[in-house]
């Protein structure tokens, strides 16, 4: 049990670096705000915030004033 979960950590750390990685390209690319935000579920999964978790914050309130 413990390679299958060994397995899905590091699958989910590949996610998350291709994620920040196409949020750098949006940045770099299109000039856009972009934050990405993930909320750990399971056990020793961690939150993680890009670029930071006060920049992503400020990105969102930009977002909803907008609206």
């Amino acid at each position: 049990m413990r390679r299958a979960e060994d397995s899905t950590i590091a699958a989910l750390a590949k996610r998350k670096e291709a994620l920040k990685k196409k949020a750098e390209e949006l940045v770099t690319r299109c000039g856009v705000d972009v934050a990405v935000v993930y909320e750990g579920s399971a056990p020793g999964d961690a939150d993680f915030s890009w670029p930071s978790e006060e920049e992503a914050a400020a990105t969102l309130r930009r977002f909803e004033a907008r609206r």
